[in-house]
């Protein structure tokens, strides 16, 4: 587990710690806290500030608790990229943006700019959420060993005998 994922979870039963006694009735509940994924469902998306349920969790609504989207989504372990909507709604957001074809007026490519990200190669910051993904997902294994041709390509044992 990345140091980031540590701290989080570290903050996290530090926060539970003091909030857990019966009655307390305050924020959302501990399995939220732990995996906030689960907050994110079909119907709803649990504020893990305040236990309230949105279909869209707004900036507005963040700013009642000093926060903006960001650092909600870094205060407890979210993608940077995840949008604090229920599916459906942003389903519907998707399906309007390639309706009205947004993607092709995007003109700025960070990626293409940047020369740090480029530098960068892909990594990033991984959020608690990234880990809890990865960590459930099985590794992926190839079917059959790879081993390298006569001319240096990947072949399968089979397609080397055969």
């Amino acid at each position: 587990m990345r140091e980031d994922a540590v701290s989080h979870a570290v903050a996290v039963e530090a926060f539970l710690e003091r909030t857990t006694t019966p009655g307390a009735g305050r924020g959302a509940p501990i399995e939220y806290l732990r995996d906030p994924r689960r907050a994110i469902t079909e119907g709803g998306v649990l504020c893990l500030v305040c236990g309230a349920s949105f279909r869209h969790l707004t900036n507005t609504h963040l700013r009642k608790h000093g926060l903006t989207s960001e650092e909600y989504k870094r205060r407890f372990g979210y993608n940077m990229r995840r949008a604090l909507m229920m599916t459906p709604v942003r389903r519907r957001h998707a399906d309007n943006a390639k309706k009205f074809g947004l993607a092709r007026r995007i003109r700025r490519r960070p990626i293409l700019e940047g020369l740090e990200l480029r530098r960068m190669g892909g990594r990033h910051f991984h959020s608690l959420e990234e880990s809890l993904t990865r960590r459930e997902r099985p590794p992926q294994r190839p079917a059959a060993p790879l081993l390298r041709d006569g001319r240096g390509r990947f072949r399968t044992v089979a397609g080397l005998l055969g």
